[in-house]
């Protein structure tokens, strides 16, 4: 409620083509999930997203603890082109996967090396983007999706991603925290 209250007063001051961007960093989908509601709730939508290397993977606190080491920092706007109508989970999903993957394959190819935790967080944005733009989500059967449905396909992607380049099939026949762990 606080975090919705803050966004709103956001919304309020912000000029009609202003941007706003935060920095966020979580590895739970249920903070996202916050995150994004009060976005939404607000009037924002997401726009993009950009992982910022921020944390030495070295420190104390940060080594062995699969932390991230980068911040996310998301762009947001207000939301203008919905029209409020609802637009159904299995018309997006794929979309969602599709383009987190394609993030995650991007940052994996890049110049930096990020993290495989970094590379899971940063594909939220991209994630929350489409998300955000189809607003409100509903099920087969009209029942509101929630952006952690978003966050949780996209990371299930990005974990598709990372088995199929780094390790073999057979990770698969796992159970989903062992598959997690590896």
């Amino acid at each position: 409620a606080k975090m919705t209250d803050i966004f709103n007063e956001l919304h309020r001051v912000l000029q009609e083509d202003g941007i706003f961007t935060l920095m966020f960093t979580h590895k739970k989908t249920e903070a996202w999930d916050t995150l994004t509601s009060a976005l939404i709730e607000a009037g924002f939508v997401v726009t993009s997203s950009h992982p910022v290397s921020t944390e030495f993977p070295y420190s104390f606190h940060q080594a062995g603890q699969n932390s991230a080491e980068s911040t996310i920092l998301l762009a947001s706007e207000k939301q203008t082109q919905n029209d409020g109508s609802p637009t159904l989970w299995s018309e997006i999903q794929r979309d969602t996967r599709q383009v987190a993957r394609e993030h995650a394959e991007m940052l994996d190819q890049g110049e930096v090396d990020f993290a495989k935790v970094d590379i899971i967080l940063a594909s939220f944005g991209p994630t929350l983007e489409v998300f955000t733009r189809q607003h409100p989500v509903v099920d087969d059967e009209g029942n509101e999706v929630s952006p952690q449905t978003a966050l949780d396909e996209a990371r299930s992607a990005v974990r598709d991603y990372l088995i199929d380049k780094y390790l073999n099939s057979g990770v698969r026949d796992v159970d989903p925290k062992t598959e997690w762990y590896i």
